[in-house]
C-alpha cells in the first residue's frame, strides 16, 4: 500500500467514513489470526512437553530395566506384602480378625507395586507414542510460522488503514479550523458562496456552482445519497434575511429539479421568513448554526 497524501482542504467526510470502513473491516480477521497463533503456540508447548515426558520416562525405564527389571520388582512387592502379613498377624490383633487385616495390608501393598507394573505402557507403545508425536511436531510448527506470517501481514495492511485514517481526520480537522476562522460572518455575495460550497464539501456534500447568470435564486446544489438540495446563499452580515429569500429558493427547487430548498446565511432571519419557511417546508440556517454545519452537526438532508 502506498502513501497517502491528500491535498489539504480537499478531505470530505465521505473519504473518512471509508477509511473506517477500511480499518473496521481489517480488525475482526487480525483477532482471529491472533487467536489461532495463540492456539498454535499452545500446541507446539504441549507437545513439545509430551515429547520431553516420553523422552525421560524411556530413560527411566531403560535405567531401571538395566538395574532391576520388572520380576525383581515384582519379587519386592510380594515379599513386602508378605512381610506386612506376618508382621500384621503378630501385631494387629490377635486370631482370625487379626489375620484378616494383615492379609489387607498386605494386598494393599502389594498390588500399589504390581499393578503399574502390570498395566504400564511396553516400551513399543511409548516408542510408538514418540514418533507419532515426533512426526506431528513439525506440521503444528509450520501451521502456528504461517498463521504468523499471515497475522504480521493483517497488521501491517491494519496499521496502514489506521494511519491514513488518522492523517484524514488531521486533515479534516485542520481543514474545519480553517473554516471556523474564516472571516465567514463579514462575507458577501460570491465570496460566501464559495465558502459555503467548501463547507458542504467537507461534509461529504456534492457540491455544484450554478453561477451569477440566470440561476432562478439558486447559488448552490447540494447533493448527497441521490438527494439534491436547491441552496440560496445570503450573505447579508448588517440585515435579516425575509420572505424573498425563501421563495426564490423554494421556485429554484422546482426549476433545477431538487428534493429540497434550503436558505443559507451568516445574519439572521425574520419571524415572517421563518414562518412562510415553515409551511413550504424550506430548510434555513443561520449565522449562529454555520459552526455546527463546518462539524458536520447540522444536516441539509430532511429527515423523511
Amino acid at each position: 500500500m502506498s502513501g497517502f497524501s491528500p491535498a489539504p482542504g480537499k478531505v470530505t467526510a465521505a473519504d473518512i467514513e471509508q477509511a473506517q470502513y477500511r480499518v473496521a473491516a481489517l480488525k475482526p480477521r487480525a483477532v482471529q489470526l491472533r487467536n489461532s497463533v495463540r492456539r498454535a503456540s499452545r500446541q507446539v508447548r504441549l507437545l513439545s512437553l509430551q515429547l520431553s515426558l516420553l523422552k525421560k520416562v524411556l530413560g527411566w525405564r531403560h535405567a531401571f530395566d538395566a538395574n532391576l527389571g520388572r520380576v525383581g520388582l515384582c519379587c519386592i512387592a510380594m515379599t513386602a506384602g508378605a512381610g506386612i502379613f506376618v508382621i500384621g498377624a503378630h501385631s494387629i490383633a490377635p486370631g482370625p480378625r487379626g489375620h484378616l487385616m494383615a492379609i489387607a495390608a498386605g494386598l494393599i501393598v502389594t498390588g500399589a507395586v504390581l499393578l503399574p507394573i502390570v498395566f504400564y505402557p511396553s516400551d513399543t507403545r511409548l516408542r510408538s507414542l514418540e514418533a507419532a508425536g515426533a512426526a506431528r511436531l513439525p506440521e503444528i510448527v509450520s501451521t502456528r510460522e504461517s498463521l504468523r506470517l499471515e497475522l504480521a501481514q493483517q497488521e501491517q495492511r491494519l496499521a496502514h488503514a489506521q494511519a491514513e485514517l488518522d492523517q484524514l481526520e488531521a486533515v479534516a480537522k485542520g481543514a474545519r479550523h480553517k473554516l471556523h476562522s474564516a472571516p465567514w460572518p463579514s462575507m458577501q455575495g460570491t465570496e460566501f458562496e464559495l465558502f459555503l460550497a467548501d463547507v458542504f464539501r467537507g461534509c461529504g456534500y456534492d457540491v455544484t456552482l450554478t453561477g451569477k447568470s440566470g440561476d432562478q435564486g439558486v447559488d448552490l446544489i447540494v447533493s448527497r445519497g441521490g438527494i439534491q438540495v436547491a441552496v440560496q446563499a445570503k450573505g447579508y452580515p448588517a440585515s435579516s434575511v425575509g420572505n424573498s429569500a425563501v421563495q426564490e429558493a423554494h421556485a429554484g427547487m422546482a426549476h433545477y429539479r431538487c428534493h429540497a430548498a434550503a436558505v443559507v446565511t451568516n445574519s439572521r432571519f425574520t419571524s415572517s421568513a421563518r414562518e412562510l419557511a415553515t409551511s413550504v417546508r424550506c430548510i434555513l440556517i443561520d449565522g449562529s448554526q454555520i459552526p455546527d454545519v463546518i462539524d458536520g452537526r447540522v444536516s441539509l438532508i430532511p429527515t423523511q
